[in-house]
């Protein structure tokens, strides 16, 4: 400012922050210049549903005939955000440890996870080496509703090897405006269309030993209001409809997981 050099302007123009390894990473350029984006591909035997199924991710396509996984979305019943804890009044009104709270916390992910059929879970293999990934995280996936309209959520989880839960960021579309928030279009019922989700943005380490799992649901309620499946105004109105959905992973329809990896060598 004011003609005094002050070194400012010969600064990178984006910096992140790595968790994990606390590391800053620069560049001139978002994305960072040597980002590497890898596709880490959902799959599973057609029974990924809750914490205990069968979803994998992979960075290996599936296989070409690979079974969709189901489930039905009842507004009704909405389905909750398990990294929505909510203290009873009794808890709120004592003071109790930072840890303790934590420990609540996961363990109602877990219980929110392993009951909830309308959750579909996609996790890693252990990790043999670590993974860094730190910029934009986005996803595609390939679904099917009965209904004419509905909502698709992933939420992306780091899982440490003693099972406790990180969660890093959230994705969501609402299905009527996958094409323009301006022109929304109601679904052809049954029909299967592709749907891009913006899980925001993290900068991370994940340790060897540990693993990545994505979570996939159609309600993260009640951080955000519930889709009533009409296509008409979620707010207003009081009829709902169950949906049957449907989510696609096979070489036809590629469902995956886009992450911004670091190479190992650019965090010495």
């Amino acid at each position: 400012m004011k003609g005094v050099e002050n070194g400012i302007i010969k600064e990178p123009l984006v910096k992140i922050f790595v968790m994990g390894t606390n590391k800053w990473l620069e560049g001139d350029t978002y994305p960072l210049p040597y980002t590497q984006m890898q596709k880490w591909h959902l799959g599973s035997g057609g029974k990924a549903n809750t914490s205990k199924g069968d979803g994998t991710l992979s960075p290996e396509l599936p296989p070409a005939a690979s079974a969709a996984d189901t489930y039905v979305y009842d507004p009704g019943d909405p389905t909750p955000n398990p990294d929505f804890y909510e203290e009873s009044e009794e808890n709120e009104k004592r003071v109790r440890p930072v840890e303790e709270k934590r420990q609540e916390a996961e363990a109602y992910h877990e219980k929110v996870t392993s009951s909830r059929s309308d959750i579909l879970v996609y996790q890693t293999k252990t990790l043999e080496k670590s993974l860094t990934f730190a910029g934009p995280v986005s996803a595609v996936i390939y679904a099917s509703s009965s209904a004419k309209d509905t909502d698709w959520f992933m939420r992306l989880v780091w899982i440490k090897k003693d099972g406790k839960v990180f969660p890093l960021g959230e994705g969501k579309i609402r299905a009527r405006f996958r094409k323009s928030m301006k022109n929304p279009e109601p679904l052809k019922p049954g029909e299967v269309y592709e749907y891009a989700l913006d899980l925001w943005q993290t900068g991370i380490t994940i340790p060897a030993g540990d693993a990545v799992r994505v979570e996939v649901a159609s309600a993260s309620f009640p951080l955000f209001s519930r889709n009533l499946n009409t296509g008409g105004h979620n707010e207003k109105e009081t009829r709902f409809v169950k949906a049957e959905q449907a989510v696609f992973h096979s070489q036809k329809y590629p469902s995956h997981l886009l992450l911004p990896v670091i190479p190992e060598d650019r965090l010495k």
